[in-house]
Order: structure tokens, then sequence, then C-alpha cells
């Protein structure tokens, strides 16, 4: 099995989305960015990361939170 090369990014400030997505880009790995939780919560139970960067002030929820819930997933 191929290790995954892909980065979930969650933030819900776009800006900071689209700079994370260019840099990751450049290293050529996958990048995947949301703006949710929520999202991000579906996300992990369907696909593998490699590394998973979260906000840790965000509207709907904490960054840390979300950790927490891809640590037992993983």
């Amino acid at each position: 099995m191929a290790l995954s090369t892909k980065v979930l990014w969650i933030d819900d400030d776009p800006n900071i989305l689209g700079s994370a997505e260019r840099l990751i880009r450049s290293h050529s790995w996958e990048f995947v960015g949301v703006d949710s939780v929520t999202r991000a919560r579906e996300l992990m139970l369907g696909q593998e990361f490699a590394v998973v960067v979260a906000d840790q002030l965000m509207q709907s929820s904490s960054g840390i939170d979300f950790l927490e819930f891809a640590k037992i997933q993983s």
C-alpha cells in the first residue's frame, strides 16, 4: 500500500486556505481544504491523510476537538 500524500487543512478563512493550497501543491502533495469541521469529519471517515492541519479558533468548533476525533479515526 502506498503512503498517502494528502494534506487535510481545516480553516474557516478562505485566504488561509488559498495560501495553504499554493504552498502544499508546490511540494507535489495533494491538498484537501475545507472550511468546516463537519465536512472534515465526513472526509476523515472515507479517506486517509498523511497530515491534518486544523485552525484552533473556528466559528463552529475547535481545531483541538477535530484533532481528537482524527486521532480516534486513525
